[in-house]
C-alpha cells in the first residue's frame, strides 16, 4: 500500500500547481489528472461529491432503453412543438401573464 498519499483541496493544489482552482477543477472533471500528479510529485485520485455531477455521470454511464429514450424525446418535441405554436399567436391570457410577470419583477434590469 502507498504511504505518500495526501488529501489535498482544491484551493491547496491551487498554490501547489500554480493553476486557478477552476482550472484544476476542469482537468479533474476531463480525467487530466496525471498532469497534476507530477506537478505535486503525490498520487491523486479525483471524486466527485456533487449530487448533480453524480447524477450527469449516471446518465452518461447506465443502459439505454433505445425505445423509450426516442418515445420520450418525440414526446418532448411534441410539448414543445404546441407550446411554441401558443407563443406565436399572443392570447389574452399570456398578454395578462406577462403584465403580471413584469409587475411583479423586482430587478430593473430584467424589465427592459
Amino acid at each position: 500500500m502507498l504511504t505518500d498519499l495526501e488529501l489535498v483541496t482544491l484551493p491547496e493544489a491551487s498554490r501547489i500547481t500554480g493553476k486557478t482552482p477552476h482550472n484544476i477543477r476542469d482537468y479533474l472533471q476531463r480525467q487530466r489528472i496525471e498532469k497534476y500528479n507530477l506537478q505535486m510529485k503525490m498520487h491523486t485520485i479525483g471524486i466527485e461529491i456533487s449530487p448533480f455531477n453524480c447524477l450527469i455521470a449516471q446518465v452518461k454511464t447506465q443502459p439505454y432503453d433505445l425505445p423509450k429514450v426516442s418515445s420520450e424525446i418525440l414526446e418532448i418535441e411534441q410539448h414543445l412543438t404546441e407550446f411554441s405554436k401558443s407563443l406565436a399567436t399572443p392570447t389574452k391570457k399570456l398578454e395578462k401573464f406577462k403584465k403580471q410577470l413584469l409587475a411583479d419583477c423586482q430587478s430593473d434590469y430584467l424589465k427592459y
